[in-house]
């Protein structure tokens, strides 16, 4: 099947220098899909035959997060404790002040019996146990980002084809149905240019967000067929790989890489 090539402006090219651009491009769920030559595998199950691919203009502002996760533990004197009682009541340890004997002395025993231990402590004392905070790796999590475009047509060709990138863009973010299950919404290949440089490299993404605002001047306004003159539409992806430090082995020298 031929590609179909949806772009805006329609003078993408002309405007842009032709190297300056994003692409978009749409990839189903085949359940026991095979790779070929006109197809590419981009993750298990989902497989693209380019039949779909969306240019625009360069967004004026991109902006992708990298989100390790991490989180603060306490690793003090009542955290220790604290994990010694657990230890000793799931081990049936029938003196459990025993356990923790070791790790606190008679007088913070019974401080540690308490209620609000650590509060006691302050009150009495004029200062709190160190919690001795550490900080520990949680994972890493998908990477979020958004575009912003505003469709302006200056002519029928132009409207006609924001009408179907939008189209476009809703359909393959909406899964498929049937009378016993919903069918996955497509995966999307996302590739940022500028002037011919790949500076933003981006995984197989999902849409989680697409809001269409009709009048986004505040001001409703259309041409004679009752088309808007300007549209805005936002959307927001989420990656569904992770990026680690292998992905940045072997990058050329003109791209930021993930």
């Amino acid at each position: 099947m031929a590609e179909k090539t949806l772009k805006f402006p329609s003078d993408l090219e002309k405007q842009s220098g032709g190297d300056t651009f994003i692409m978009f491009s749409p990839y189903k769920f085949a359940e026991g899909s095979t790779k070929k030559q006109d197809q590419k595998q981009n993750e298990i199950g989902f497989v693209g035959n380019a039949e779909t691919r969306i240019y625009l203009y360069h967004p004026e502002m991109m902006q992708t997060v990298t989100q390790p996760r991490w989180g603060e533990e306490e690793t003090g004197l009542f955290k220790t404790a604290a994990d010694a009682y657990a230890k000793a009541q799931k081990g049936g340890v029938v003196d459990t002040m025993d356990a923790i004997g070791g790790f606190l002395s008679a007088s913070a025993q019974k401080l540690a019996l308490a209620s609000t231990p650590g509060q006691m402590y302050a009150k009495s004392q004029g200062a709190i146990i160190n919690p001795n905070l550490q900080m520990f790796f949680k994972g890493q999590s998908f990477r979020e980002f958004g575009f912003s475009f505003t469709f302006a047509p200056k002519n029928k060709a132009d409207a006609q084809a924001a009408i179907k990138i939008i189209q476009t863009f809703k359909k393959f973010a909406a899964p498929e149905f049937s009378s016993e299950r919903l069918g996955y919404p497509s995966h999307w290949e996302i590739a940022a240019y500028s002037k011919g440089a790949q500076l933003h490299k981006f995984k197989s993404s999902v849409v989680i967000n697409a809001t269409l605002d009709s009048s986004p001047n505040q001001v409703w306004a259309t041409f004679d067929d009752g088309t808007p003159t300007s549209v805005k539409l936002d959307l927001t992806f989420k990656e569904t790989e992770i990026i680690t430090q292998a992905d940045y082995d072997g990058l050329d020298d003109d791209t930021y890489g993930y």
